[in-house]
This record gives C-alpha cells, sequence and structure tokens, in this order.
C-alpha cells in the first residue's frame, strides 16, 4: 500500500472512532437536573394550557420551566435557565409581552417560546427541554 493509502485509511479510521465517542454526550450547558412531575390540566393555575399557544411558568429543573402547549396533543417543557448566563443567579427567561419568545432577565438573550432555539443572541444555545407526556385529556407529565 502507499502512502497516501494509509494516511486515507487512518483519517477514516479516525473520524469513525470520534464520532462514536461523542455520540449521547450531553453538549447543554445548563446543568441536569432530576425532573419528574404531572400537572392536572383541569386546575385553574394552568388554564393557560387549555389551549394551543398557551404557556406557563412553573417549579422545578434547575431555575424554573416553561410549559408550552404546541398543539392539541403536543407540549414542551424548557428550563428556564439562559443557556449564555448559566451560573449567575437569577438569570432565567421570562415572557416580555411577546407570545412569540421569551427573553433572559440578564442577557437579553431571546428564544422562540414554540422550539427552545435562540432567537436573539448572545446566547448561542437552545434552552435546555425536558420530555414531556400527555395522557390525551387532562394530565400532562414532565420528566427527564
Amino acid at each position: 500500500m502507499t502512502i497516501l493509502t494509509n494516511i486515507i485509511r487512518f483519517l477514516l479510521i479516525f473520524t469513525v472512532l470520534v464520532s462514536f465517542t461523542s455520540c449521547g454526550k450531553d453538549t447543554n450547558k445548563v446543568p441536569g437536573a432530576y425532573v419528574n412531575f404531572s400537572i392536572n390540566l383541569n386546575d385553574p393555575e394552568y388554564q393557560e394550557l387549555n389551549a394551543p399557544g398557551g404557556y406557563v411558568m412553573v417549579h422545578g429543573g434547575v431555575n424554573g420551566i416553561l410549559l408550552y402547549r404546541a398543539d392539541v396533543d403536543n407540549f414542551k417543557a424548557y428550563d428556564r435557565t439562559c443557556t449564555y448566563d448559566v451560573y449567575t443567579e437569577g438569570c432565567r427567561v421570562s415572557n416580555k409581552a411577546n407570545h412569540s419568545y421569551v427573553e433572559c432577565n440578564c442577557c437579553g438573550s431571546q428564544f422562540w417560546i414554540f422550539s427552545g432555539s435562540v432567537y436573539k443572541g448572545p446566547a448561542q444555545q437552545s434552552l435546555r427541554e425536558y420530555n414531556t407526556s400527555f395522557n390525551g385529556s387532562d394530565y400532562l407529565t414532565v420528566h427527564n
């Protein structure tokens, strides 16, 4: 074999190994928090979640959790911790009178409420998302 063939083979093997070792790594800057709770959508505290586009802020996660109803059967749950200013106490997203995005109270980063992705920086990473399970009628569970 020629030196060029050996170099190409080495690069191919190296690329495959690197891709396997990076799979499954959590690269989110927001520290992981154990989350496992259910809410009853019939509770008046959660009435905003009774229609698509509605959202509420609840306790849990690192700095609270934003629950958003994407459509009739699908919900989103995001940690309110800003991904730009993770370790500054009290830096979290909240509503700024706009139902399309939430904004960090420290750095001004804005995140789309329907996806958690960055709308306007300086943050460059989406909000940490938690799993949701809906029973189809009145109970929503949020979990890791």
